[in-house]
């Protein structure tokens, strides 16, 4: 589980189900003071923070979105993103009008462009920039991609 540098997003990974009980406990009894550092735009992900004597419910919207920024060298995230060494690979499907990237911290993103785009099928490192981090893809997509918009919202679901 991590925050964004801004602490305006807060990203919760597939192995807190692989934690211990008494691990989880304790976390869940951590997030309201994490919840309340946040900004504004995770608080209203969030649906409800109920506490009672016993029990803490934590529920969260099931989809969450993300812009990324068309270059000639593909997608590249908002400055404020960070990811580990260990996640900076993507598997990146391009079919007719949808572009599916998976990536190795769990997330996939989703795109449904309004023009038809060439197949492509492959995996490869985010690259790490000056201005931030940056998912290669071939040219010609990119120039389709530009054709829609210069930033691009992808639906994200996360393992």
């Amino acid at each position: 589980m991590f925050a964004d540098r801004q602490m305006k997003e807060l990203y919760i990974n597939v192995d807190l189900l692989r934690m211990p009980l008494r691990a989880i406990v304790k976390l869940i009894g951590s997030l309201p003071d994490l919840l309340s550092a946040l900004s504004e735009r995770v608080k209203s992900a969030v649906d409800g923070l109920y506490k009672s004597d016993r029990t803490k419910i934590f529920r969260v919207n099931q989809q969450a979105s993300v812009g990324l920024t068309v270059s000639e060298n593909g997608l590249c995230f908002p400055s404020h993103y960070v990811f580990s060494a260990d996640e900076l690979f993507v598997h990146v499907s391009i079919n007719d009008n949808e572009v599916y990237l998976r990536c190795d911290n769990g997330w996939r993103l989703f795109f449904q462009s309004q023009l038809p785009l060439p197949f492509y099928a492959y995996k490869t490192p985010i690259e790490v920039r000056s201005q931030g981090y940056t998912i290669p893809l071939p040219l010609d997509v990119c120039y389709g991609l530009k054709r829609d918009h210069k930033e691009l919202h992808f639906v994200v679901y996360a393992d």
